[in-house]
């Protein structure tokens, strides 16, 4: 499986009236991730990040066009985009949401991906090359099962909680619910390392 990195041009892409957001502008107080809850959004013209973007859909209905490929997303979808990829989302203006965004650089994951990812063999690779490959889109829309609906909704809102809060260990513990994520994507159980994961925070009453 290869690492497919975007590699993309800025400036030529602004001045084709691309959007480009920065995660030095988007992401405040030195943090490598953001996260967020989204009750009213405006259609977003064509544009690119340099960090992953994760939308989970509660609630709403939208059409998400990526690399000119159209997807009806609605409730119970979540889709991952990549850093550098070109998409955009159209709503309707009276459309009712509720949105869950998790955003985050590489280097929250691994700090070696602060430069472009080439090396296979240190393990962090694993849990995003399935989003940096060339050849598939199949991270653009996935409708989740009730259960793991349930599962990603809790996770999400948790770890909404505890960013907004800002508590000490943020970072620590929102790294591993990110790598569930992935290993979901591969087909893994990640269900059941969510649950654990959110039953833990729970039961210890940690936020």
């Amino acid at each position: 499986m290869s690492i497919y990195w975007s590699q993309v041009d800025i400036e030529e892409l602004t001045g084709s009236g691309v959007v480009y957001f920065n995660s030095k502008m988007e992401m405040l107080e030195g943090l490598p991730c953001k996260m967020y809850k989204l009750t009213y959004q405006q259609s977003l013209w064509t544009h690119c990040h340099d960090y992953f973007q994760i939308w989970y859909v509660a609630k709403g209905a939208f059409l998400h066009t990526v690399q000119q490929q159209v997807y009806e997303i609605r409730k119970g979808d979540i889709f991952v985009i990549p850093p550098f990829t070109l998409h955009s989302v159209s709503i309707s203006p009276d459309e009712d949401i509720e949105i869950y965004g998790c955003e985050f650089m590489p280097s929250f994951v691994n700090e070696r991906f602060q430069e472009q990812p080439t090396d296979h063999a240190f393990f962090d690779v694993a849990f995003l090359e399935y989003f940096l490959r060339k050849e598939t889109n199949a991270q653009s829309q996935i409708t989740l099962d009730s259960v793991t609906d349930v599962t990603v909704r809790n996770v999400l809102k948790d770890m909404l909680i505890e960013y907004e809060r800002r508590t000490p260990f943020f970072k620590s513990r929102s790294k591993p619910s990110c790598l569930c994520f992935s290993r979901f994507w591969h087909g893994r159980s990640t269900a059941s390392c969510c649950v654990k994961d959110s039953r833990n925070r729970r039961n210890t009453g940690k936020s």
